[in-house]
């Protein structure tokens, strides 16, 4: 499920129906800005509030959660692709996220023990400094976990690709499932959503 595409139809949809994002939010009794988001790729529509925006713009949740209209022969395979797409991305998640809470306990646990043996043998406040390397390694395997973990997929050009592991990744603006960073295809540093599969 890609975020940014279902947003772009959404707007999409909305302007078919000749509604402005004030209408749709009246229509659905919430904020202008909320559909905003949504249009933009900065969030999703609430569980509860898929079906009213079906509705309303005449589409099916498939097709919402998709980002594009599919017909009628094509609509069972679509459904069983979305169902798999959310299922294994849910599964994924879940793994990286116990890994990288096992790497932060990993992290954590030297400056605990150096911090405990400095209080109780009185030993100089200085060592605290070795905890810092541990702390600098899990912070780098994290990021190389979510680097190297799946695949991105461009926004512009629907490139999938495994990025590079480089200081314009490391610093790269991200949400939990995307990252803005330089698609090797078309060279657009925009929005890629990773994929976990």
């Amino acid at each position: 499920m890609n975020q940014i595409k279902t947003g772009k139809f959404i707007a999409q949809m909305r302007k078919e129906k000749g509604m402005t994002q004030r209408q749709l939010a009246d229509e659905l009794l919430i904020s202008d800005k909320t559909v905003s988001k949504w249009e933009t790729g900065k969030g999703m529509p609430e569980v509860s509030l898929m079906m009213p925006l079906c509705e309303v713009l005449g589409i099916n949740v498939n097709e919402l959660l998709t980002g594009e209209r599919i017909p009628d022969e094509s609509y069972k395979e679509k459904a069983e692709e979305t169902m798999m797409d959310l299922m294994r991305n849910k599964k994924g998640r879940g793994k990286i996220i116990a890994l990288m809470i096992l790497i932060l306990l990993l992290m954590l646990a030297p400056m605990i023990i150096v911090a405990v043996l400095i209080e109780k043998y009185n030993l100089p406040e200085k060592l605290e400094i070795i905890t810092l390397i541990p702390a600098i390694i899990g912070a780098v395997a994290i990021i190389f976990v979510d680097c190297s973990v799946g695949y991105y997929q461009c926004d512009e050009c629907n490139e999938k690709f495994v990025p590079k592991f480089s200081a314009n990744y490391f610093f790269a603006v991200h949400k939990p499932d995307s990252r803005k960073i330089r698609c090797p295809k078309c060279g657009k540093n925009c929005w890629c959503k990773h994929n976990l599969y």
